[in-house]
């Protein structure tokens, strides 16, 4: 079966740590809403002291094991995993002077990708 898959690159610069947090906070929780039945999602944040980490993959959880010392992280959630047709998104997030996030939301679900590219968007603006 052939399958169109769609994908938005994620991109944005903050200018406060504030910032760059609440918005990966809040993004992350926009893509556990979008993929609710999700079947992989990891949640990791670096800070000078090690890796915070969740057991329940939970962002704010792991980011709360690091506090506001973090440097780096990534939240990435897949729907469906191993199928041809599985959803994604990640995002990774860097303080090394910049406040930074990267990442993408691909799928074969056209309809569920563009939303949540749209709202990650709209986060970020938002937290801008």
């Amino acid at each position: 079966m052939a399958y169109l898959e769609t994908s938005h690159p994620v991109h944005h610069t903050f200018t406060t740590a504030k910032a760059w947090r609440s918005a990966v906070e809040e993004a992350s929780d926009a893509i556990v809403a979008a993929f609710p039945e999700s079947s992989f999602r990891s949640a990791e944040v670096t800070g000078p002291q090690g890796v915070g980490k969740s057991e329940t993959n939970d962002l704010r959880d792991a980011w709360s094991a690091v506090g506001d010392s973090a440097t780096s992280g990534v939240f990435a959630v897949m729907q469906d995993l191993g199928q041809p047709t599985a959803n994604d998104a990640r995002l990774d997030f860097t303080n090394y002077g910049e406040f930074v996030v990267t990442g993408w939301v691909k799928g074969s679900n056209k309809e569920l990708v563009d939303g949540l590219a749209g709202r990650l968007g709209t986060i970020f603006a938002l937290h801008d």
